[in-house]
């Protein structure tokens, strides 16, 4: 396709397709658990999570989220209030920072 004349319009063109696809299913995909959670919208995301795995027992894993969100709601470096547990990592040093940018 390439080597003739115009072939990168044939490779543009085909590249679409399977992003066209993509988009088309992702239009009617459920919105994310966690992020209903972290939304405050809690009912919403247990609904979701009940529908996603055919059963009505989604507790356990309903408070694995709650704390997943108790701990990034501590940490200042997501958003949080809490300390910066992920200051402790390399990549968030102002050594590193400074080559990054």
């Amino acid at each position: 396709v390439a080597i003739t004349a115009g072939g990168w319009r044939w490779t543009l063109g085909l590249s679409c397709v399977p992003s066209t696809i993509m988009f088309i299913f992702m239009i009617f995909m459920p919105k994310s658990v966690r992020w209903l959670y972290f939304q405050g919208e809690i009912e919403e995301a247990k609904r979701i999570l009940k529908e996603l795995r055919g059963t009505d027992d989604v507790e356990l894993e309903m408070e694995e989220i709650a704390e997943d969100y108790r701990k990034t709601k501590d940490d200042k470096l997501l958003g949080g209030k809490g300390d910066n547990k992920l200051n402790d990592l390399y990549l968030f040093t102002v050594h590193c920072i400074k080559y990054l940018i």
